[in-house]
């Protein structure tokens, strides 16, 4: 498919696979840019980049509850897997 087809593809994945992840309250995007609402059971979002960050990921908080995510265009469905994995063990 062409780029745009591409993203709107894996970020529909990475919607579904974010769902997945514990904690997760309310998963929200278009394309790649998406966000996760974590419930109050979870860590806190800026805690959850700290270790994103030693576990090699590059997260961003936009609130003490709210996970964004904004991957290169050329993120793949291999590289969700690897994305949601890791969080999995964070979460």
């Amino acid at each position: 498919p062409g780029t745009g087809a591409r993203i709107q593809e894996v970020g529909a994945y990475m919607r579904e696979q974010l769902a997945t992840l514990p904690h997760a309250q309310e998963v929200r995007g278009y394309g790649l840019m998406n966000g996760i609402d974590l419930t109050h059971e979870a860590p806190a979002a800026p805690d959850v980049v700290a270790a994103g960050l030693e576990a090699g990921l590059v997260l961003n908080a936009t609130g003490p509850a709210t996970l964004r995510f904004l991957p290169p265009l050329i993120c793949t469905k291999e590289d969700v897997d690897v994305l949601v994995e890791k969080l999995r063990e964070l979460l």
